[in-house]
């Protein structure tokens, strides 16, 4: 006995019970909203534009087939019908403006970029010049930097580079310069964020003189 109570306790307590049981009582509430509001405002107003028109009393003669009260009903089953539309369409409105408001409150906050480390590749013997800097460069990166398919450089943060430097890589292979150079024009700077070496920034490359 004790373990059928348990059960039975169990069994109360799930929540889809709980949420039918909410929703048995709030859709008989709403039942009688709905049935007032067709009742005491629609079917009045309708009555006062077209007349009050009552088909209850029709049946087929000699029988008890009351076809005149089935078509009551189906008449109320359109004016209910159409008036739970009309609500639904203004609940859903409702929420597509919450939701709506939402996503753009969503947006105005600032997002942050945050890059993973990369691998990255020391090369010794660096220059700068002012706002131009020789660097060198691997060849495993070369190729990709000289035709843009890698737009961005991750190099140590210690020549305070500055939007519109000027970068001159030279390749690298096994230690020595193979003679090719290209040059790039740093247009961002990314640095100090999540992610990110401390020491080191992200120049973000485009052609010079672009």
């Amino acid at each position: 006995m004790k373990k059928f109570f348990k059960e039975f306790k169990t069994f109360i307590e799930r929540g889809n019970v709980i949420d039918l049981a909410v929703g048995v009582v709030i859709g008989s509430a709403f039942t009688n909203i709905v049935n007032s509001l067709v009742n005491d405002v629609i079917t009045p107003t309708i009555g006062l534009i077209i007349g009050k028109i009552d088909f209850s009393n029709l049946v087929i003669p000699g029988t008890q087939i009351k076809y005149g009260s089935f078509i009551n009903n189906v008449i109320n089953f359109f004016i209910i019908a159409f008036c739970i539309f009309l609500i639904v369409k203004f609940i859903n409105k409702l929420t597509s403006l919450k939701k709506k408001k939402e996503v753009e409150e969503k947006k105005e906050e600032p997002e942050r970029v945050e890059i993973p480390q990369t691998n990255k590749v020391e090369v010794p013997g660096s220059e700068s010049d002012e706002r131009r800097h020789r660097l060198k460069l691997a060849k495993m990166f070369f190729d990709a930097v000289d035709t843009g398919k890698k737009s961005f450089e991750l190099r140590k943060n210690d020549r305070n580079y500055q939007i519109g430097d000027i970068l001159e890589l030279h390749e690298m292979s096994d230690g020595e310069e193979t003679g090719r150079v290209t040059e790039k024009q740093v247009i961002y700077i990314l640095e100090g964020f999540k992610g990110l070496e401390e020491g080191y920034c992200i120049l973000g490359l485009e052609e010079k003189g672009e």
